[in-house]
């Protein structure tokens, strides 16, 4: 978050902005079905933005950046593979609210 804010994109702030509030609706309302909507669009949202990234960095390969385009390839696969696993975990069984 503190990249985006300080580079000042627009492009990485918002999707940022969207996973932190995810966790923080998971972490409070985990029962409740807008909770679960958000995390679901977030994990895809997250996969397109970490997808599009690796393709960015991936045509970086031959030139001068190749180390620096390797590494950022290799971590916005990790990204990606994470979001996909969010993804997954949205259509889990939720918990359910406990009647008192």
């Amino acid at each position: 978050m503190a990249v985006a804010v300080v580079g000042g994109s627009a492009l990485i702030l918002w999707p940022v902005v969207a996973c932190v509030l995810g966790g923080v609706f998971l972490k409070m309302w985990p029962a409740q079905r807008i909770t679960w909507a958000w995390a679901v669009s977030t994990a895809v949202f997250g996969f397109l933005l970490a997808a599009y990234l690796v393709y960015e960095w991936l045509g970086l390969l031959g030139g001068a950046f190749s180390g620096t385009a390797a590494i950022a390839s290799g971590v916005f696969v990790v990204f990606a593979i994470l979001h996909v696993f969010l993804f997954y975990l949205g259509f889990a069984p939720k918990p359910t609210a406990e009647l008192s």
